[in-house]
């Protein structure tokens, strides 16, 4: 059985959105497209994230709620959605936009997966994707060397060992 959590983490950002949305808490620049492009991204309904960038949908929307900011690409990396990820930094989707405590899409895409959060078959294939996406942000000009509030950069989340280790192991070597 799935702990209550795991039902919590799937969908705490539709619940967001509500709220926010009710509750009138969205500041100016969260627009109704905005809501609607996180909401799609979060499903991971790459069909709709690429139509809604197609009708005008910013790819580098932030979504304020509440007093905190967030990205497209932001919750893309946090979700693991590899083509959604890739989709919006086609659009030129900022890869080093962070939010309030400094945590940047690359720190997200990094941070280990959590066996807890799903069936092993998710787990399975959101490690599989976890190092494709970190090699995508780098590719866009993500800087590994950003720090977070708690002076934590991307790779000190990265498991050692692991193929994401060795992405930012290779990209300090080039330096």
């Amino acid at each position: 059985m799935k702990h209550i959590s795991t039902y919590l983490h799937h969908f705490w950002p539709f619940f967001m959105v509500l709220v926010c949305q009710s509750l009138s808490g969205m500041q100016q620049d969260s627009t109704k497209e905005s809501i609607r492009l996180l909401a799609a991204i979060v499903a991971g309904d790459e069909y709709a994230v690429r139509r809604l960038l197609s009708d005008g949908a910013d790819a580098n929307a932030v979504i304020t709620c509440h007093g905190k900011t967030t990205s497209a690409l932001y919750h893309a990396a946090q979700e693991r959605h590899l083509n959604i990820v890739q989709l919006l930094l086609g659009r030129n989707a900022n890869p080093n936009t962070d939010d309030a405590q400094g945590v940047t899409p690359l720190m997200l895409a990094a941070k280990p997966i959590d066996e807890t959060e799903g069936s092993v078959h998710a787990v399975k294939r959101l490690t599989a994707e976890q190092p494709r996406i970190i090699a995508a942000l780098l590719e866009h000009g993500a800087k590994p060397e950003l720090q977070n509030g708690e002076s934590t950069q991307a790779a000190d989340y990265a498991l050692v060992g692991t193929r994401s280790k060795q992405l930012f192991e290779a990209k300090a070597e080039k330096k």
